[in-house]
């Protein structure tokens, strides 16, 4: 309340300050003053910014009074809304909560109960993977007898047999057991040359290879070689353009000693011939 008295009483100051500043200005005016005049109402101005500057201070310490009473109610709101949705959000995360563990308690004792059955049911599965082996295996092998059987080694030793009588049943198995290495040791040998013939036919690509790449970088060598000099010659050319514009006087002692020179050694050569 006192700043609100304080601020009608500036303005009744203002409006005497303004009479007075009307009668002082008739008198100037009258007098022939402009500069007093100009001063008064510069000096009125300045009163009146100052009186309009406290009178906003009052009205927004006014405002923020209102509104610190207003917000207190709001923020005991706020913090009533804030418990609540605390204590909702809690028990409804409980509630969620108890399913899901429910759940994974019965799918623990499911998989505890299924555990025998799947065990019963890997276990002929394993068996007919090992089934499955075996018999790759016993192919192999039989492949491998029958190559034997047909082998040059066994007909040869059978005709022996035939022409020179049986040395025995027990040399004969060791006979036909030293057959079977021999060609189990030859299939071997065929897979080692197998793969020697792929190294040599990769270590010649190789080889083909690097002298593509060795005949890439001397043409690329030639090329860069070809465009160095195909500079220096532009350059030159430049130069020489250059030179010929310029007039006789600016033309420096080197360059006309060059010239001098060139012209020599063409006058000895002589001009080229049209087959060049």
């Amino acid at each position: 309340m006192g700043s609100i008295l304080t601020v009608g009483k500036k303005k009744k100051d203002r409006s005497k300050r303004r009479e007075q500043v009307a009668s002082s200005g008739k008198s100037s005016m009258q007098d022939g003053s402009i500069r007093i005049l100009l001063e008064n109402l510069q000096q009125q101005q300045q009163e009146h910014v100052k009186i309009l500057w406290e009178t906003l201070k009052v009205v927004n310490s006014i405002h923020l009074e209102l509104q610190g009473s207003q917000n207190e109610p709001l923020k005991v709101l706020q913090d009533l809304v804030e418990k609540e949705r605390t204590h909702t959000g809690g028990v409804y995360d409980e509630q969620a909560r108890a399913p899901i563990q429910e759940n994974w308690a019965k799918m623990e004792e499911l998989q505890r109960k299924n555990k025998p059955e799947n065990l019963s049911l890997m276990e002929p599965a394993q068996a007919a993977d090992a089934v499955l082996q075996l018999s790759g295996q016993r192919r192999l092998f039989r492949d491998l007898h029958r190559t034997v059987e047909e082998s040059m080694m066994k007909r040869i030793l059978n005709a022996n047999i035939q022409a020179h009588g049986s040395p025995g049943e027990f040399w004969e198995q060791e006979l036909e057991s030293m057959l079977f290495v021999i060609e189990m040791k030859n299939k071997h040998l065929q897979e080692q040359e197998r793969k020697l013939v792929q190294m040599e036919n990769l270590m010649e690509r190789n080889k083909l290879l690097e002298d593509q790449l060795a005949h890439a970088v001397f043409q690329n060598e030639q090329l860069e070689a070809r465009l160095e000099k195909s500079q220096r010659c532009d350059l030159k050319r430049v130069k020489k353009v250059d030179l010929e514009k310029m007039p006789e006087e600016e033309i420096p002692v080197s360059c006309k000693t060059q010239q001098f020179q060139f012209k020599v050694l063409r006058r000895k050569v002589g001009p080229p011939s049209p087959a060049d």
